[in-house]
C-alpha cells in the first residue's frame, strides 16, 4: 500500500471516522481488492463454469494460485 493512503486511513482511523465514505474508498481500492475479494468472472459460463468455460476458469485459477503462493 502507498504510505500516502497508509496515513490517510491512520488518520481517519485515529479520528475514529469509520463511517466516512473517504474511508471506505480507500480501504476497498487499496486493502480489500487486492487481498479480500478476489472472483473470476467466466463470460461463457454458468454456476459450473469450471465445465462450460474451461479456458476461463483454469487459468484464472492458475493464476490465483500463483498469487496466493
Amino acid at each position: 500500500m502507498e504510505p500516502s493512503v497508509l496515513e490517510e486511513i491512520k488518520g481517519l482511523e485515529a479520528a475514529g471516522d469509520f463511517g466516512n465514505p473517504r474511508y471506505m474508498g480507500l480501504l476497498f481500492q487499496n486493502f480489500y481488492m487486492k487481498h479480500i475479494c478476489r472472483y473470476l468472472f467466466c463470460p461463457n459460463g454458468s454456476h459450473m463454469c469450471m465445465y462450460d468455460d474451461q479456458e476461463t476458469y483454469i487459468s484464472g485459477l492458475i493464476k490465483f494460485l500463483k498469487a496466493v503462493d
